[in-house]
């Protein structure tokens, strides 16, 4: 059995979704099951569109895609690429996935769309080290591209993932990083960006010392601070 990541959003962190499916005989029907939504439910409809306008036959088969760890109540319709490739390669068994993780919503004409959930998905892999490939349309790599450690692979539409995926220079669906031309603080072996222009701060303000001081310790440490009038 096949298996094309994807993540799903559990309050602020990302988990990795393994996207897998089965095709067996049996009157037609297709079923995605996994705790999900219904913005995956109805993902159904745009991948049978987006297969069948780009030439590909549905097969006429008892098709279940499910989205594992199926405890994991998940949505968005970011789901819609990993499930059409699933669909896509069913019968061809030499195909591999590798490590790359797919994000996308289909349009019915198979165009491949940006979502809200992406971006906040990929960050939050990366932080954990789950993620280093992702194949995203070019909106959304746009957005990924200031990650560090990230590879960003972008893909137009569903005919141009599948070649990708058969494609044996993915080298060319790479998506080019800009380098970043900003100051960097290193701490122990870790890079950070930082700001040298600050249009507001306490050089009108007369006396507060303490005020001011616990203002700074806040800012250094990203700390929440509440002033009160007593």
């Amino acid at each position: 059995m096949k298996i094309i990541k994807s993540a799903s959003l559990d309050t602020i962190d990302a988990i990795s979704i393994d996207v897998e499916s089965t095709f067996t005989k049996g009157l037609p029907t297709f079923t995605i099951v996994g705790m999900i939504s219904t913005s995956i439910s109805e993902s159904k409809e745009r991948v049978k569109s987006a297969l069948l306008i780009n030439g590909f036959k549905f097969p006429p088969l008892k098709i279940i895609v499910n989205l594992s760890p199926s405890e994991i109540s998940k949505k968005g319709t970011h789901f819609d690429l990993a499930i059409a490739l699933q669909i896509a390669f069913y019968d061809n068994k030499k195909i591999n996935f590798d490590d790359f993780f797919f994000f996308g919503e289909l349009a019915l004409d198979g165009n491949i769309k940006d979502t809200t959930l992406i971006f906040p998905m990929v960050l939050s892999l990366v932080k954990k080290g789950e993620v280093k490939k992702v194949v995203v349309c070019e909106e959304s790599a746009k957005k990924l591209v200031n990650i560090p450690n990230l590879q960003i692979y972008k893909v137009k539409e569903l005919n141009e993932a599948i070649e990708f995926i058969k494609s044996e220079k993915k080298e060319e669906f790479l998506y080019e990083k800009k380098e970043i031309k900003h100051k960097i603080l290193e701490i122990n072996s870790e890079k950070y960006f930082y700001e040298t222009n600050y249009p507001e701060d306490f050089s009108d303000v007369i006396g507060q010392d303490m005020a001011k001081y616990a203002a700074m310790i806040c800012a250094a440490g990203n700390h929440h601070l509440i002033y009160t009038e007593l």
